[in-house]
């Protein structure tokens, strides 16, 4: 009901678990993003990289990956929900 008194889609809303549990894994991203750049300028000095660099790139894409199946799952959920409150609407 609200979407059609918008004449434009809703925005995307997580619940407070998805939220936090999204944040998190941002920070978790940002700690990665900094070993891959001292990983990154230890290989450029000829030193020895404190971690592999093809497995900081394979968490950093899976970490996004789970970021993205948080948000898409949450929004699937909310718009299952807002439709079953639109026919309830629209019977009475």
């Amino acid at each position: 009901m609200r979407r059609n008194g918008l004449l434009r889609p809703l925005p995307k809303r997580l619940s407070k678990i998805s939220l936090q549990t999204y944040w998190e894994l941002g920070q978790i991203g940002n700690n990665l993003n900094q070993l891959v750049r001292a990983t990154n300028t230890a290989i450029l000095r000829g030193r020895t990289p404190p971690a592999n660099p093809e497995l900081l790139q394979e968490l950093l894409e899976l970490l996004h990956q789970c970021r993205r199946d948080i948000a898409s799952d949450d929004v699937d959920d909310d718009d299952s929900e807002e439709e079953s409150d639109d026919w309830e609407a629209d019977e009475g």
